[in-house]
């Protein structure tokens, strides 16, 4: 005698039907992780193909008229019910062939490391294949890289820890740091009992950019997280100037040069000599000082002489132009004669 199935869901229920033999009713749960697979077999008597189903039907749980968590199940198959869904997985069954294949989720699998397993229906009970389990276990989540010290892969690639142990793999103990990192110059730092974070004062940076490090006590000892320092050999943090000093100067502090006497400018980029008193010539008295961008001079006569014409108040000359203004400066005089300048 043929057996043919056929199998309706609708309102959210899945039917499946034999024609041709007796047949044995049962009720199951309805999963919406079961899909089944429907094989035709001679003449069987299919609905029109205006309501015909898909080879494939996902179970929904859509329904509100019915219990959306049961199925009527009507076959003369040796099976009278589904098999379980384990957690983290989908089933897809055959029910021609009375078997079924379940597969776990991505980053999941079964116990044994298999990512699919197999039943088949056997004596009217669902058998696993290759295993010897009665029912299907639930899929495990898969940590690529093993959890270390008791700790439990809680989903893809997240370890559980046990207490008093830490990180990605649980592969830190939590003892306590005794001490805290060491403190640089140029730097101020800021720690708790698990962490330690140290930044530069502005305008500073340590050895190769960085302006902040952050440091967290494992196992005891501090271990920086985005650096290669020790705890107790952190380099000091330097000064930055930008643009960076010319002819030998030194950064000071943030944007400030220390240049050699021969130097000015805010980058030690002139010539002192641009602005040389030769430049500003004057008979009399000079009282000069000056920055390291400009020098600057009042000018005087001595006693009994007297200015050509009215003097500035100060002659100042820009290392960045190398002239002094005003660029008229009188000259000192007894009467009509003038007093020959010796200013080198």
């Amino acid at each position: 005698m043929r057996h043919h199935f056929f199998f309706l869901c609708l309102v959210g229920v899945l039917s499946i039907h034999c024609t041709g033999t007796p047949v044995v009713t049962s009720v199951v749960d309805c999963d919406p992780n079961l899909t089944f697979i429907k094989h035709e077999v001679g003449q069987a008597r299919f609905p029109p193909a205006s309501q015909a189903v898909s080879s494939s039907v996902q179970v929904t749980h859509e329904a509100q008229q019915l219990d959306p968590n049961r199925i009527q199940q009507t076959t003369y198959a040796e099976c009278t019910h589904l098999p379980g869904v384990p957690s983290n997985s989908r089933i897809t069954c055959n029910i021609a062939s009375g078997s079924c294949q379940a597969t776990c989720h991505a980053n999941y699998q079964f116990p044994n490391g298999e990512n699919s397993m197999y039943l088949t229906c056997e004596n009217g009970n669902w058998r696993v294949q290759g295993a010897d389990w009665t029912t299907l276990p639930p899929c495990k989540p898969i940590c690529q890289l093993e959890c270390q010290n008791g700790g439990i892969c809680l989903s893809p690639n997240k370890c559980l820890c046990q207490p008093d142990f830490s990180g990605a793999q649980c592969q830190f103990e939590d003892r306590q740091c005794l001490t805290y990192p060491k403190t640089p110059m140029n730097s101020r730092k800021q720690c708790s009992m698990r962490n330690c974070t140290i930044k530069c004062l502005n305008g500073a940076q340590f050895p190769g950019g960085l302006t902040e490090i952050d440091f967290a006590c494992r196992n005891g000892a501090w271990i920086s997280a985005n650096s290669n320092f020790d705890s107790q050999n952190i380099p000091n943090c330097d000064t930055v100037c930008e643009p960076t000093c010319q002819n030998g100067g030194r950064c000071l502090s943030f944007n400030r040069c220390l240049c050699p006497k021969e130097f000015r400018g805010l980058q030690c980029q002139y010539r002192s000599d641009r602005c040389a008193l030769r430049n500003m010539p004057f008979n009399g008295n000079r009282e000069c000082n000056g920055t390291s961008e400009y020098f600057s001079c009042a000018v005087s006569c001595p006693q009994g002489m007297s200015f050509t014409f009215p003097p500035a108040d100060r002659y100042t000359c820009y290392y960045e132009t190398g002239v002094f203004s005003p660029s008229n400066v009188p000259q000192c005089q007894f009467g009509q004669r003038y007093v020959a300048n010796s200013a080198a």
